[in-house]
C-alpha cells in the first residue's frame, strides 16, 4: 500500500541564505542544503519544499518510510506540527482602562503597522475600515478573507478604532498575513512562509494569537526570535493550555518572543493561561486582559461570518482567550514605537513597568501590561529620540565581559549591577541575551536579572 506523503521539518546548520523556494533543480537550494550539511537530501532525492538556511529549517515532502530512514541516518527531522487558534469566548469593554489605557495618551501608534499572523482580516470589519493596507494569504486554497473571525478580533484589540469600543493603537495600520483555515487550524510549512513574509515587510511588531507544541527550538520559535533580530517585535499568546506548569508552547516559547498569558476584570491570572517556565526561561512575559466567562473582552466581528462568541450586535462580539491578551501588549508596543521607534526600547519599556500583581512568576511573569507607565518610563529615560539602545561596552559595562572570571560574590554583585541597570531601563533584554549567549552568564541568571 503507497504511504501517505505529508510535509516533515528537517532541522540542519544555519547558512546565509534566508528563503529558496524551489526544489533540488535549483542551484541554490543546492548550495543551500549543502552549506547546512543536508545534501543527504539530494542523495535520497527527497522533495524539497521551502529552505530557510538562517533558521536552520529545512521543509520537505515525503513518505514516513522516508522519515524513518533519514532519523536512521542521524538527520533530525520530524513531522509537521499542528497550531490551533488560542481562544475564543464572550465580553464587556473593560479591558483598556485596566492597562492604563485612555484617549489622552500623547500617542496613538501613527505611522506604525503592526502585522496580524491569524485567520485573516476583514478590512470593513467595525473599526477596521481602512485600517489594512496589506492583505495575503498563505493558506491553500483560500484568500485572504477571514473565514473564521478570529483574526478580525485579534486586529480590533490591538488596532481598532471606532466611538465604542476601540482597540489600544488607533492610528496604527494592520498588516494581514492568512495561515489558519477556516477550521482554525495551521502547520509549520504554512506559518513559517508568512513569518519570513513579515522580516521583509515594513512592520514594526508581529502578532501571533496563536500556539502549538515545542520550546525555544521549535520551528516557528526559531523563526519568530529572527524577528527582534530584524527590529520588529514578535508578540504572542502564551497559550489557553493552564493553569499546569510548563504549559507555554510555541511560539511564544522563543527566547525573544514576548509571551503574554491572560488576567480577567478582577486582575486575577486566568485558569485557562498557560503557565511557565519553557525549557528553563521564565514565561510568561507578562499578563495582559484576556477576559473569562464573568467579564469577555468585546470585538469585532467579520461580516458574512458566524461570531466566534456570543454576539453583541452585528458588529461585535465577545471573546476569550490569551489570543486576545496578546493584541493588548501589539497595540501597546506601537504606541512605544512611534514614541522611540526603537523595538528593543519598546519590548524593555513594557516589561520592565508591567504592575506585579502578586502571582507566581509562572503565572503573571513581571505583572499585568501597564500602558501609563511605559510611556512614563520613555519619558523618563529620554528616548523619545527614537535612537536605538547603546552597545555594549558603553554602557558602564566594561567588566562585564570577563564575568565568568570574576570569584562568586564578585559575579553576585555583577548580576545585582545588571539587574539594577535593566529596571532602569539603561540596558536591553537584547543586551542581557547577548550575554547569556556568548556564556558570560547562565541561563539561571539571566532569569534571576528578569525577575
Amino acid at each position: 500500500m503507497k504511504q501517505a506523503v505529508r510535509h516533515y521539518i528537517v532541522y540542519g546548520g544555519y547558512a546565509p541564505v534566508m528563503r529558496v523556494l524551489t526544489g533540488l533543480n535549483d542551484r541554490a537550494a543546492l548550495t543551500a542544503l549543502e552549506m547546512m550539511g543536508l545534501d543527504a537530501l539530494v542523495r535520497e532525492s527527497v522533495e524539497v519544499v521551502d529552505v530557510y538556511g538562517e533558521w536552520g529549517l529545512v521543509v520537505v515532502k515525503m513518505e514516513e518510510g522516508e522519515y524513518r530512514r533519514l532519523l536512521s541516518m542521524g538527520i533530525r527531522a520530524e513531522p509537521e506540527r499542528e497550531y490551533r487558534l488560542v481562544g475564543a469566548g464572550a465580553g464587556l469593554p473593560w479591558n483598556l482602562s485596566l492597562v492604563g489605557w485612555s484617549r489622552d495618551l500623547p500617542y496613538t501608534g501613527k505611522g506604525v503597522t503592526i502585522a496580524v499572523i491569524d485567520s485573516g482580516v476583514d478590512p470593513e470589519a467595525c473599526g477596521l475600515e481602512g485600517k489594512v493596507v496589506h492583505a495575503k494569504s498563505f493558506v491553500p486554497g483560500e484568500g485572504p478573507e477571514d473565514l473564521h473571525g478570529h483574526g478580525t478580533a485579534v486586529a480590533y484589540v490591538a488596532a481598532g478604532a471606532d466611538d465604542r469600543y476601540g482597540g489600544v493603537a488607533q492610528d496604527a495600520k494592520v498588516v494581514s498575513l492568512k495561515v489558519f483555515f477556516r477550521n482554525g487550524i495551521s502547520l509549520d510549512p504554512i506559518i513559517l512562509r508568512a513569518l519570513h513574509e513579515a522580516l521583509n515587510l515594513d512592520v514594526a511588531v508581529v502578532n501571533m494569537s496563536f500556539g502549538g507544541p515545542g520550546g525555544p527550538d521549535a520551528p516557528v520559535s526559531r523563526a519568530a526570535n529572527m524577528l527582534m533580530a530584524r527590529g520588529k517585535l514578535p508578540v504572542a499568546a502564551a497559550g489557553n493550555e493552564g493553569p499546569g506548569r510548563g504549559t507555554v508552547g510555541a511560539p511564544a516559547a522563543g527566547e525573544l518572543v514576548v509571551a503574554v498569558g491572560a488576567v480577567n476584570k478582577q486582575r486575577k491570572v486566568t485558569d485557562y493561561s498557560s503557565r511557565g517556565p519553557a525549557d528553563g526561561l521564565m514565561k510568561p512575559d507578562l499578563v495582559a486582559p484576556g477576559g473569562d466567562r464573568g467579564g469577555p473582552v468585546v470585538s469585532a466581528r467579520p461580516r458574512g461570518v458566524p461570531p466566534i462568541g456570543p454576539p453583541v450586535d452585528d458588529c461585535y462580539t465577545g471573546v476569550m482567550g490569551t489570543s486576545f491578551a496578546a493584541p493588548h501588549v501589539s497595540g501597546a508596543a506601537a504606541l512605544l514605537y512611534e514614541a522611540t521607534k526603537s523595538a528593543t526600547a519598546a519590548r524593555d519599556a513594557i516589561l520592565n513597568t508591567a504592575e506585579d500583581l502578586g502571582e507566581p512568576k509562572e503565572a503573571q511573569g513581571r505583572g499585568l501590561l501597564r500602558i501609563d507607565r511605559a510611556l512614563g518610563r520613555i519619558r523618563e529615560t529620554n528616548q523619545l529620540t527614537g535612537a536605538a539602545a547603546p552597545l555594549l561596552g558603553l554602557i558602564g559595562l566594561a567588566a562585564v565581559p570577563l564575568i565568568g572570571m570574576l570569584s562568586a560574590a564578585a559575579r553576585e554583585a555583577k548580576i545585582e549591577r545588571l539587574r539594577t541597570l535593566y529596571r532602569a531601563g539603561q540596558i536591553t533584554y537584547i543586551q542581557l541575551y547577548t550575554l547569556y549567549q556568548r556564556g558570560e552568564i547562565t541561563l539561571e541568571e539571566l532569569n534571576k536579572i528578569l525577575r
